[in-house]
């Protein structure tokens, strides 16, 4: 069976998506799966946050896609992946070496498929292929979302951040029209979460004497951010995937200075068990690769 391919997916930067792509696939390992990492970033941070050094590499991601978009035979995905220190987590890494690679894109045959075509030598090596991607839309992140069965969609609670999501689905609907599929965004992932005390002082109050929401109806601020991510997040038909939130966690710093997934890092912790419950979602969801529009 074919590996499952989930994309990490946002134009923006510090959103998360390099974190939620090592954690996720930490966790999946933990659960037996078989798991590959490409790191689609030029700037090379998943490949960094799994103890990889750049400086070093015998061949990057941007050997591969080199080849494949000039159609030769010399280096392929399979030299370049690297094992990590975790056990059943392998890696294509990438170094400064990718940003260059978009003028060979431009002139390669099949722009938008040169990574679904090179993956495609290792899909039946894996249960699932992860991929990070830069901040910034271009043909490396149009390559990603085209090669996904599935796109995550890693966001923080900033302002700007917020306000690009409507550019974001724009996207999405420009690769529809183009290439007639549609890419689901199965999950969003509202990272660094914060929890304010008067909010945390407030649930506890209604937990501890349930007929005080009736005097003192306190807001929920998690719940207006998901309605206003249920209204943006529009694309063909109203977005019906699951929102998840990662709180905000020192862990996860401590975890990335080690160069391990959080799960690898430490049992104990929520964030933990929120990677755990998103990780539980996709090792359920069907591996559907796209939909044909009609």
């Amino acid at each position: 069976m074919k590996a499952k391919c989930i994309t990490f997916a946002y134009h923006k930067g510090g959103t998360g998506k390099t974190t939620s792509c090592i954690n996720i696939a930490g966790e999946l390992t933990k659960k037996g799966k078989k798991v590959l990492v490409v790191d689609m970033d030029p700037q090379g941070n998943a490949t960094s946050g799994l103890r990889i050094n750049k400086k070093h590499l015998p061949f990057s991601l941007h050997d591969a896609l080199f080849d494949k978009c000039h159609n030769k035979n010399k280096t392929s995905l399979r030299d370049v992946i690297l094992s990590t220190e975790i056990d059943n987590l392998h890696l294509a890494p990438a170094d400064l070496d990718l940003a260059g690679l978009l003028t060979s894109m431009h002139h390669a045959e099949d722009i938008t498929r040169i990574l679904d075509h090179t993956l495609e030598d290792v899909r039946e090596l894996y249960d699932y292929i992860l991929i990070d991607t830069p901040p910034s839309y271009t043909f490396l992140l149009i390559n990603a979302i085209v090669a996904a069965d599935s796109l995550i969609l890693p966001i923080d609670t900033g302002y700007f951040s917020m306000e690009s999501i409507e550019t974001f689905t724009d996207i999405i609907k420009n690769i529809e029209k183009k290439l007639g599929i549609r890419k689901p965004i199965d999950t969003v992932i509202i990272t660094q979460f914060p929890e304010p005390t008067l909010h945390k002082i407030c649930k506890k109050i209604t937990q501890k004497i349930p007929q005080i929401s009736r005097i003192l109806p306190f807001e929920d601020p998690l719940k207006n951010l998901e309605e206003k991510l249920r209204m943006h997040l529009t694309i063909g038909t109203k977005f019906n995937g699951d929102l998840f939130t990662v709180p905000y966690s020192h862990e996860i710093y401590a975890a990335q200075r080690k160069g391990q997934p959080v799960p690898h890092y430490t049992s104990n912790t929520k964030i933990k068990k929120a990677y755990d419950g998103i990780t539980q979602k996709i090792m359920s969801d069907i591996n559907v690769r796209h939909t044909k529009i009609n």
